[in-house]
């Protein structure tokens, strides 16, 4: 009866606590590189709304990528797109990209770092 009830203890357990501000949290090599690609085009505003936009579907469109691989993978290479899908199962995932994002244009911001007009 103990197994059962730890094993109950944990069926509705819904990830690690939310973001703390200021947490780091380390983000797979792609999501970095498309922080750093959005970022490098001076396109934060319109990727963090978009992002914030569709967080609550975070968990779906992983789905919809594991359900469209086999289409995706006749067509290009399957590392970093099923590193993506594994990644959106995280609730969080898309949050630490927006944070990662709000970092680096924070950084390009800064006096002294050139893109100052």
């Amino acid at each position: 009866m103990g197994k059962i009830i730890e094993q109950l203890k944990h069926a509705f357990a819904i990830g690690p606590e939310p973001w703390r501000a200021g947490e780091v949290r380390e983000l797979p090599e792609l999501l970095e590189r498309i922080a750093r690609g959005v970022v490098d085009r001076g396109l934060e505003t319109p990727a963090v709304i978009a992002l914030e936009s569709v967080i609550p579907l975070n968990f779906l469109g992983s789905q919809v990528m594991y359900a469209v691989w086999p289409l995706v993978k006749m067509v290009a290479d399957g590392v970093d797109y099923q590193e993506v899908a594994a990644a959106l199962e995280d609730r969080e995932t898309l949050r630490g990209l927006v944070m990662r994002i709000e970092e680096l244009a924070a950084g390009n911001r800064e006096p002294g770092s050139g893109t100052d007009t």
